[in-house]
């Protein structure tokens, strides 16, 4: 019986992995404001499904 020979890991490439997201995106005025009422859309669909499904 042979055992296959043990190849060494590959060195990662430079666009290997997944990048850091950049927060500069997310510090324009009314961000903070967008998620709260997003947030607070789902919230209210959640309630509404939750009392339909009584």
């Amino acid at each position: 019986m042979t055992f296959p020979t043990i190849r060494p890991k590959a060195n990662p490439g430079p666009s290997a992995g997944i990048k850091r997201p950049s927060m500069a995106l997310k510090r324009y005025p009314g961000f903070v404001l967008e998620n709260q009422q997003t947030g607070q859309a789902s919230t209210l669909r959640r309630q509404a499904l939750s009392k339909a499904a009584v």
